[in-house]
């Protein structure tokens, strides 16, 4: 397989016949051929088997029990748009989601618009556009597209005009991205934010739980995990065919620099702007008190005991390297609560404001030479109530810095995984690191 070490591409596997490549004046290509993965031989794709979900007393019942399990698992299938089979009796037929689609999408903007509610069967669903929606009437919809990175929802792109998320997962109580999104929307008017232009609420048995929200679409260059992936990738290969006398200097790392400065900046103007109001009790900032550190303390232990017990159970498994570092680390696992204890004072005098909650490269849009941040639902595993818990504002900036830290060890293993280092000209973890800054904030 040809693998283009400019643009680091794979070119399709050179087989019996004719190879053709198409240049133009002066152009080249720089190959380096190996042998191809099996993960990039195409092989028959096996799709898995639909789930047969049973009506029993009308098509509410599949909103219960075993069938609303199901429906809740996004499931691949050779239809996307296809989650499960349908049987009534002697009839048969297929049950589509109906989320990207156009007509579906429409209506949901014009109830918006409309600001209307819908109830039947004690139930209650209510649109309820925000100031910020276009007032004039929808135009025909006609490019309407989902987004493949989600995982516990469904998000659509509708034109260059609206993103729609809906929620998957219904949960009785104030979702985050609603009560953020109308803070920065309509209460402090955050510029780096896409601004908030309605939300879908359910209301049954005096619970309310979020169905969707829509958010006006920001033109962008991508997100910044994929600027931050396509300059390590770059400075890579610069430390590999540059001197260190000419790698030294590179116009692309200084744009990078100040890109990353920018962020910085953003991610402490989002801060401040969710600690300035004192008057809004859900967004005051309040001093961190010793029970707050001992809930986050026992959290953490939480979570360290299960991935470490996962480390143990499936450390048999492992290469024998790799075997050794896991018992090293699990060496460390009865002493580890009370080294934490004597990490972390038990006051800290410092404030808690309400934050992002599940911050990373990806969660920052890159608009020419800005950003706009997005997606302020928090960890979708975590409860609505955790969620809207307030952290320090210390909580993000350590899982942006944890992001950039996931892109360079990316990277390095890209590097290696391409071209193996042979004379020892790739650069080291460490170099890799330095050359991805950490935000100030």
């Amino acid at each position: 397989m040809p693998f283009e070490l400019l643009g680091r591409t794979n070119f399709p596997l050179i087989g019996e016949g004719l190879y053709l490549v198409t240049l133009g004046p002066y152009g080249f290509f720089w190959f380096l051929l190996r042998e191809p993965e099996a993960s990039m031989v195409d092989s028959p794709r096996i799709w898995a088997e639909f789930e047969t979900l049973v009506v029993t007393d009308g098509w509410r019942s599949l909103l219960r029990c075993r069938s609303k399990s199901v429906l809740e698992r996004v499931r691949e299938r050779q239809n996307p748009s296809a989650l499960a089979a349908v049987r009534r009796g002697p009839r048969e037929g297929s049950l589509l989601d109906a989320a990207a689609d156009p007509g579906f999408v429409a209506l949901v903007l014009e109830n918006l618009r409309a600001a209307r509610t819908i109830e039947a069967d004690h139930r209650r669903i209510e649109f309820a556009p925000t100031a910020s929606f276009p007032k004039d009437v929808l135009v025909a919809i006609e490019e309407v597209r989902a987004v493949d990175t989600e995982q516990s929802n469904t998000t659509v792109l509708v034109g260059t005009d609206y993103v729609v998320k809906l929620f998957r997962r219904l949960e009785p109580g104030l979702n985050p991205e609603i009560e953020v999104g109308h803070f920065l929307t309509e209460t402090v008017a955050f510029p780096h934010a896409p601004p908030l232009l309605g939300t879908v609420e359910l209301e049954e048995n005096g619970a309310r739980s979020a169905v969707a929200v829509v958010h006006g679409f920001v033109q962008n260059q991508g997100d910044a995990w994929t600027v931050t992936t396509a300059y390590l990738d770059r400075f890579v290969e610069e430390q590999r065919l540059l001197t260190a006398e000419a790698a030294g200097h590179s116009d692309e790392q200084t744009a990078y620099l100040r890109r990353m400065d920018h962020v910085g900046r953003r991610v402490a103007e989002l801060q401040l702007a969710l600690a300035s109001r004192n008057d809004i009790v859900a967004f005051a900032p309040e001093p961190i008190a010793a029970d707050d550190v001992r809930r986050w303390t026992e959290a953490i232990l939480q979570r360290a005991g299960r991935a470490l017990g996962e480390l143990a159970r499936r450390c048999s498994d492992l290469a024998e390297n790799d075997r050794q570092l896991v018992d090293a680390l699990l060496s460390y696992r009865d002493s580890l609560p009370l080294r934490l204890r004597e990490l972390l004072p038990e006051t800290i005098d410092a404030m808690k404001i309400r934050h992002h909650g599940d911050f990373h490269l990806g969660q920052m849009l890159i608009v020419k030479d800005d950003i706009s941040i997005i997606d302020f639902e928090g960890e979708p595993r975590r409860s609505l109530e955790d969620r809207r818990r307030k952290a320090p504002a210390a909580r993000d900036v350590a899982g942006l810095i944890r992001s950039i830290d996931y892109s360079a060890t990316a990277a390095l293993e890209r590097a290696l995984k391409a071209a193996p280092d042979e004379h020892g000209k790739s650069p080291p973890r460490s170099k890799i690191g330095a050359n991805t800054p950490s935000p100030p904030s």
